[in-house]
């Protein structure tokens, strides 16, 4: 995910106005998809690294062209993977936070009033550190892409089985790779039963 805080290297400084510019862009487009998502026309199956794309939308964003398209994916990774940023950072508040309480109230040796803990978690989230992007090991970085029919009844009931699911590919965050779900069918099911062999 692109850091849309840090300056350009090489010498060439960003302007104000440009960080300004580039993050109202990156919060509408977090909007859109936000939205998207609560009108369940994308899904994010995080433990798998799958991305489910509900077809009217899917059919938009093919419509405009392959570089639009792997330009949405790539705005859908980099929401997904700010949610996951923050859910980091949240839990991380949380310990932080408590451990202050925790020593405040041992050192103290009675018990703490409510102004007394909000003021010491309020002083020890100050004390926060980045968490490099490095220790964050459910960051999506590739992904599996789904392409569902809009009469799916769940993300989860879209399968081949019920003739829900369209298209199939993949996306290493630089190269796109897509197939319509009958085109490969009969490789994927000859594979899966190699397996079981």
């Amino acid at each position: 995910m692109k850091n849309p805080f840090r300056k350009k290297s090489k010498g060439k400084s960003i302007s104000k106005k440009a960080r300004q510019r580039e993050l109202r862009n990156v919060a509408a487009s977090f909007a859109i998809i936000d939205e998207f998502s609560r009108r369940n026309l994308i899904f994010w199956q995080v433990k798998n690294r799958m991305l489910l794309i509900e077809e009217s939308l899917a059919m938009v964003e093919l419509g405009l062209g392959a570089a639009l398209f792997e330009g949405f994916l790539k705005k859908v990774c980099d929401w997904q993977n700010f949610k996951l940023i923050n859910e980091a950072y949240e839990q991380k508040r949380i310990e932080i936070e408590v451990a202050a309480a925790r020593k405040a109230q041992e050192e103290r040796g009675a018990p703490l009033t409510d102004a007394d803990v909000l003021r010491i978690r309020q002083h020890a989230r100050s004390f926060m550190e980045q968490i490099p992007l490095e220790q964050l090991p459910n960051l999506i970085r590739e992904f599996d892409i789904l392409i569902i029919r809009a009469s799916a009844t769940t993300a989860d009931s879209a399968t081949e089985e019920n003739g829900q699911l369209l298209a199939v590919g993949h996306y290493d965050g630089e190269k796109l790779e897509m197939a319509m779900y009958d085109d490969v069918k009969s490789s994927l099911v000859s594979s899966h039963g190699s397996d079981e062999d």
